[in-house]
């Protein structure tokens, strides 16, 4: 449950970092268009943002999932040995 909560928060701070990367994008898009990445240029240095977003996502829920299999696994080796956690 924790690490849903911090996947979801990590997924906020993202949309946080993006959505105005978009929305200034200067594509010319209006409405929802705005907020995709088609709003953004071709060639355009905004689209660095997302390289650096999709870089710092995945290092984070690679860290989150490994950090939740060790708690799960030595959860599972205790319940097996009859201690509690």
């Amino acid at each position: 449950m924790r690490t849903g909560f911090q996947f979801c928060l990590v997924c906020m701070i993202m949309f946080a970092f993006l959505i105005p990367v978009h929305v200034e994008g200067g594509n010319g898009a209006a409405d929802m268009d705005m907020l995709s990445m088609s709003n953004i240029e071709n060639k355009s240095d905004s689209l660095w943002a997302h390289l650096v977003a999709t870089y710092f996502f995945s290092i984070l829920f690679y860290y989150l999932a490994r950090k939740n299999y060790i708690e799960v696994h030595a959860s599972l080796i205790a319940t097996q040995r009859g201690q509690t956690v």
